[in-house]
């Protein structure tokens, strides 16, 4: 049995592995209006910091919840911001894995040599913003810019994060079976592929 539980994913246990530009990272990118304030405040202010694992999973039903615009629920956006995503994926970073929701997205990538992870979050979000105007007439940020992350630290930390992504749809109700969500690696992964793209990951850090 996996000993990460879904909502455990994002803890703030010790960090084991590498943390530099090649760390593979599990990263939520959220639309500036997914977390109300006002939900987000009473979730941090009634619980300390000592209590995580239960911060961390009324934060994810909170995203889950779908506030805001949920700009990523049309399919026109969706599919830009898919598109965004391939074509950054094998050159500013190695994608495995990824989700995307009606308010938010979940990563787990490593940037590649000679980039840090968060200029290519900054970049991705900003291209796409860019490509929404142009294309969509939505204009402005809709991004917000403070973005989660957690530095794997292991294999069975990768895996449950991939576990962890895969699922949120089914979580969140919108399919039965996670390979059944459209704007998702689950129906495709290849887990040769993962294995080799983590190699070249360390590979690169420790070049």
């Amino acid at each position: 049995m996996n000993r990460f539980q879904h909502d455990e994913i994002f803890s703030e246990a010790p960090i084991s592995v590498r943390t530099g530009p090649g760390a593979l990272k599990l990263m939520t990118l959220m639309l500036g209006d997914a977390l109300p304030e006002d939900k987000l405040a009473s979730i941090v202010d009634c619980l300390p910091q000592d209590e995580q694992r239960e911060r961390q999973r009324r934060l994810h039903h909170l995203l889950d919840s779908g506030y805001g615009s949920c700009l990523l629920a049309r399919p026109d956006v969706a599919e830009l911001v898919d598109s965004a995503l391939q074509s950054f994926n094998g050159r500013q970073f190695e994608l495995v894995s990824w989700v995307l929701m009606p308010s938010h997205i979940h990563i787990l990538a490593g940037a590649n040599c000679g980039y840090r992870m968060e200029q290519v979050l900054l970049a991705l979000m900003g291209w796409t913003e860019e490509k929404l105007e142009e294309q969509l007439g939505i204009e402005g940020r809709i991004w917000s810019r403070q973005y989660r992350e957690q530095v794997i630290r292991d294999e069975e930390h990768m895996f449950a994060a991939i576990d962890f992504i895969h699922s949120d749809p089914v979580r969140s109700g919108l399919c039965i079976e996670a390979e059944d969500w459209e704007y998702s690696s689950a129906s495709g992964l290849d887990i040769r592929r993962v294995v080799s793209v983590v190699d070249a990951l360390l590979e690169d850090q420790a070049g």
